[in-house]
């Protein structure tokens, strides 16, 4: 009874770590510190306006001047092809009196637009002040992925007062559920098998016995 108890906790601890070594598969996220916590770790920023940490997020722009900032982050290689990207965002301030443009665009390593994301301004009908998500599945055909990727935000400001401002949060790159790019060892699908299929013959012989 003791083997058989001890045999039954052993398949259980397995199965365990064959599913989150499934989950942990799946839920990759290339993205380094995409909400945020604490700073803008991981992140590159420029432009004439610059970006700012504020409460958890990033903030891109600042109201009422002229000029354009930028968030950006290398990640990969990447062995999916596709990705799934996932961020979300606010547009802060008011509506200025010329629109402002914020575009996301998906970049790889010979600065070529894999696909233009959002390319948004604020006469599109969003609502001032109003938290979106975003979510959209990328193809990386054709494309050498062992090459780093970019994903960056770009805010153009186009006011000398009023203006806009984007706040960002929950930045993720994974890739598309169905192609995962950490696979688990044959070797640990074809254990668990046996461990299984011994286990129910032993508890079947005890019963028998």
């Amino acid at each position: 009874m003791r083997k058989l108890s001890l045999l039954g906790a052993t398949s259980t601890v397995l199965v365990c770590l064959l599913w989150t070594g499934i989950a942990n598969a799946v839920s990759v996220n290339h993205i380094s510190n995409g909400t945020f916590d604490d700073d803008l770790s991981f992140w590159d920023t420029g432009g004439t306006l610059g970006v700012t940490w504020v409460e958890g997020e990033a903030s891109v722009g600042q109201p009422g001047t002229l000029g354009s900032s930028f968030l950006g982050q290398s990640f990969g290689p990447v062995t999916a092809p596709e990705l799934l990207v996932e961020f979300d965002y606010q547009w802060q301030s008011s509506a200025p009196t010329i629109p402002d443009t914020f575009t996301v665009k998906l970049i790889d390593a010979a600065s070529d637009y894999i696909d233009v994301l959002v390319q948004d301004s604020d006469e599109s009908g969003l609502v001032f002040n109003s938290s979106y998500a975003f979510s959209q599945i990328v193809s990386l055909a054709g494309l050498n992925t062992a090459d780093p990727l970019t994903i960056q935000f770009h805010l153009k400001e186009r006011n000398a007062s009023g203006g806009t401002r984007i706040r960002l949060d929950n930045v993720a790159v994974s890739p598309f559920p169905g192609a995962s790019p950490v696979p688990l060892p044959a070797a640990a699908w074809l254990f668990g098998s046996a461990l299984v299929v011994f286990l129910t013959g032993s508890r079947r012989r005890c019963r028998n016995g």
